[in-house]
């Protein structure tokens, strides 16, 4: 197993850079969205898109930290998925981008050289992604059966949005627009597809830092949701199905997160065993 490079820590870093940037601004303070992306969104939009960039950010810092390529493998298919999806999503709204923004060059010239950038680097480590990384443990069954049921979920509510967005304003759980729910589609897609990928591997190394960056995103949307309830207006079932999925996902993502630390952790050896062989 190759281990990860400088130059891609450099690509990991330029999209963290991206992530930190827009997550910052449109979560914390949606007023201000519009200094992270080309437009000023209303809070429910924004904290969204902030909880994705946010999940984003913590994405590419956990594996600019990791040392072998497995370890950050399944963030470069999703990288490529959700960049250049927005980018040909972004091509039918070209009038909604103001270009004399300089949010709005550096969102074209991301969103253009990333999906390239991480296709180069899946080409390049093809024949490592089923490779298994060294002293790994795989996950239990019902691990797999979890991954792909939260894919089958983000893969359908993903392309209702990008194929059906005006049925789904009629369902969502907020008022939006089109244009919004096109974009939230693609890192849905990504995340979904990453899912299934996820699924399909075997041992915890591989998929750790895909697991925590999911639960980023599901965590920090449901405090986004409850900050603002009151705007919350679509259909009940809706914001009920809503919650509880945030809900349900979180907590099945955590104890995941937890169990693979675990595993992580005992390959270490006891703390006995830790301490008497820094001693030694």
């Amino acid at each position: 197993m190759s281990r990860v490079t400088t130059i891609q820590r450099v690509y990991l870093a330029s999209v963290g850079f991206l992530a930190i940037t827009v997550g910052f601004w449109c979560y914390f303070d949606p007023s201000q969205s519009a200094k992270g992306i080309p437009w000023t969104l209303p809070p429910l939009c924004a904290t969204f898109l902030g909880s994705m960039y946010l999940s984003g950010a913590v994405y590419t810092v956990i594996c600019i930290f990791s040392k072998r390529w497995g370890e950050i493998q399944m963030f470069i298919p999703q990288c490529a998925l959700w960049t250049g999806g927005l980018a040909i999503v972004s091509l039918f709204y070209i009038p909604a981008f103001d270009f004399s923004r300089h949010q709005t060059i550096f969102w074209w010239l991301a969103y253009i050289a990333f999906p390239i950038i991480a296709a180069v680097l899946l080409r390049i480590h093809r024949a490592e992604w089923n490779a298994p990384l060294d002293d790994d443990n795989n996950f239990p069954r019902i691990v797999k059966i979890y991954l792909r049921a939260q894919a089958i979920m983000m893969i359908a509510l993903g392309l209702a949005l990008l194929f059906a967005p005006t049925l789904m304003q009629s369902v969502w759980a907020w008022k939006t627009g089109v244009m919004m729910l096109q974009l939230y589609a693609m890192p849905l897609l990504a995340y979904g597809v990453g899912s299934w990928f996820m699924s399909r591997l075997n041992g915890w190394g591989k998929i750790r830092n895909a697991l925590i960056a999911h639960a980023v995103f599901t965590g920090a949307e449901s405090f986004a949701s409850l900050r603002f309830f009151n705007l919350l207006n679509g259909p009940t079932i809706s914001v009920a199905l809503w919650l509880g999925a945030l809900a349900l996902m979180t907590c099945a993502l955590s104890v995941m997160i937890v169990f693979s630390a675990r595993q992580a952790f005992w390959k270490l050896g006891t703390p006995r065993q830790i301490l008497a062989e820094r001693s030694a």
